[in-house]
């Protein structure tokens, strides 16, 4: 069996950031740490068994490509070894008082590799993509059915436009779930949620093809050829 060898750069450190969302009907603490400096010309060398047969957080139904992405994207949030979230590319979330809306704020800061500054616009663009009628091959769109039309667009009941994700603005994302998901922030942590840099997908559809210069991430690693 030939064996793969995936060399990821390692970018940026991971800041120290702590979040205590509250509501008076109780309270969601979602907390990052410190994972102390890293040199900008770390190396982290991944053996795989396989190649990975995509490395499109929309496609992506294996291991092996979660492997990779999980190094080389983050999404609004991460989990830590015990398995609990804390905040990555959200620097501060906000929960209604009922449980079903969640306010994101993008962190200041948060870059692509190409150097766009990540937007709240790259996740509703990357979340919606999974649910549009038009896209077959998104086969973890059923996990976005917990948020409000989500599952009525994907079935083409209604509209993209009507689906509970909407960028208020570049750091501002506003998600409105169908009722109170107490495991929402950890769900989001997976490679399925993970943004998609809009203007290099809108530019060449088939840029998650190879690590080329439109392979563009958001995570402490990139892939280097």
């Amino acid at each position: 069996m030939k064996k793969w060898l995936v060399s990821l750069l390692l970018l940026v450190s991971i800041p120290s950031m702590l979040l205590a969302a509250c509501s008076s009907s109780g309270k969601q603490s979602v907390s990052g740490n410190n994972n102390g400096g890293h040199s900008r010309d770390q190396v982290l060398n991944i053996g795989l068994f396989d190649e990975p047969p995509t490395l499109n957080p929309a496609e992506v139904n294996n291991v092996t490509s979660i492997i990779v992405l999980d190094q080389i994207f983050d999404g609004l949030t991460r989990l830590n070894p015990k398995g609990e979230p804390e905040l990555a590319m959200a620097s501060d979330i906000q929960v209604s008082k009922d449980q079903t809306k969640y306010t994101f704020t993008i962190r200041d800061g948060a870059k692509w590799t190409n150097g766009d500054p990540v937007t709240a616009g790259d996740f509703e663009y990357a979340w919606k993509y999974q649910i549009d009628p038009n896209n077959a091959n998104t086969p973890n769109a059923y996990l976005f059915y917990i948020i409000k039309n989500a599952e009525e667009a994907k079935k083409g009941k209604a509209s993209l436009d009507q689906v509970g994700i909407k960028a208020i603005n570049d750091k501002t994302l506003e998600v409105q779930l169908k009722y109170p998901v107490p495991y929402f922030t950890k769900l989001i942590a997976n490679a399925y949620f993970y943004p998609v840099n809009e203007k290099i997908a809108k530019t060449n559809p088939k840029w998650a093809l190879e690590a080329g210069d439109n392979y563009v991430t958001n995570g402490p690693f990139k892939m280097t050829e």
